[in-house]
């Protein structure tokens, strides 16, 4: 996303978070040192962890001359699934509880006291759930995918509905339209390159103007500003 949204003008370095304060190198890199956007991308393991992340790292993100973090995570995880449970409701969306988990993050943002400006960006209900937004180029990844084959997999017009409001856990959807053709989707990193690779510039920018998805909306906002 990022590198197609700037057109290859971006300076990327990815690392994943080990134990305790290590972390590795986690390609792929976008090595382009003269342009004027430089991200680290943290992989922290899942987003219980990145707030502690961003209190242990925000003084050097300063220091190295960073000016914004901006964390991302699935709506959709195990604290959510345990007071879904706790509350005896459906496997369906709750725009209240949604707004319950995103207001929590905003007040513990706000104690921390930063140094720089830090931003949350929740995937509703999870990535997954933009992918979908865009599956009227999932033919580009199996001739077999087309809108009307999707539509009829799902029991969903897939040309009217909004994927963040419609799938409490879209993975399961990814996974269904995998096995589909054959193969399998554990979203792992290569999973999620198979989709990601056939998007380019001009499917973000539909995706921005389709009235779907305002969380994918919320995250590039953050990410242009």
């Amino acid at each position: 996303y990022l590198c197609h949204w700037f057109e290859w003008q971006v300076n990327i370095e990815c690392v994943e978070m080990l134990t305790g304060y290590d972390e590795k190198p986690s390609p792929p890199d976008n090595t382009c040192p003269q342009a004027d956007l430089h991200v680290l991308i943290i992989n922290v393991g899942g987003g219980a962890g990145i707030l502690s992340q961003v209190k242990r790292k925000q003084q050097r993100l300063k220091e190295l001359g960073y000016e914004k973090i901006i964390c991302l995570a699935d709506m959709y995880d195990e604290d959510y699934k345990r007071i879904v449970g706790e509350k005896n409701m459906p496997q369906t969306i709750d725009i209240a509880t949604n707004q319950v988990f995103i207001d929590a993050k905003k007040e513990s943002i706000e104690s921390i006291n930063a140094p720089l400006a830090i931003e949350f960006c929740y995937a509703i209900m999870e990535i997954e759930a933009w992918f979908l937004g865009k599956m009227d180029s999932f033919h580009k990844i199996n001739a077999k995918l087309t809108p009307h084959f999707l539509s009829n997999l799902l029991g969903k017009d897939i040309t009217q509905i909004d994927p963040e409001i419609t799938f409490f856990h879209p993975s399961n959807q990814i996974k269904q339209i995998f096995l589909s053709i054959g193969k399998k989707y554990n979203k792992q990193d290569s999973d999620i390159y198979k989709i990601v690779s056939i998007f380019g510039k001009a499917d973000y920018q539909s995706l921005l103007t389709a009235k779907k998805c305002d969380s994918f909306n919320l995250f590039h906002e953050q990410i242009v500003s």
